[in-house]
């Protein structure tokens, strides 16, 4: 199954992003994550939406690389 099509239940999103269930569902109610789908009593969430909001972390908390005009140089060659 295409990762973008699996739906996955809050115990297992929650594990993914390694934080307990309470904190997964304040990221939910704080708008960090997306709501979820409601498939009759289901409640659900895309896997491909959760890559998003980890991807969106990772570019966050990535440091910034400043390099020196002749480093800058180097590496354009």
């Amino acid at each position: 199954m295409d990762n973008s099509l699996r739906l996955i239940r809050d115990t297992e999103a929650a594990a993914l992003l390694g934080c307990s269930r309470a904190t997964f569902w304040r990221r939910v109610k704080d708008g960090t994550i997306a709501k979820p789908l409601r498939i009759g009593g289901l409640t659900r969430w895309r896997e491909s939406d959760l890559a998003r909001v980890i991807d969106k972390a990772a570019a966050l908390s990535a440091p910034e690389v400043k390099l020196q005009p002749r480093e800058r140089k180097r590496i354009m060659q």
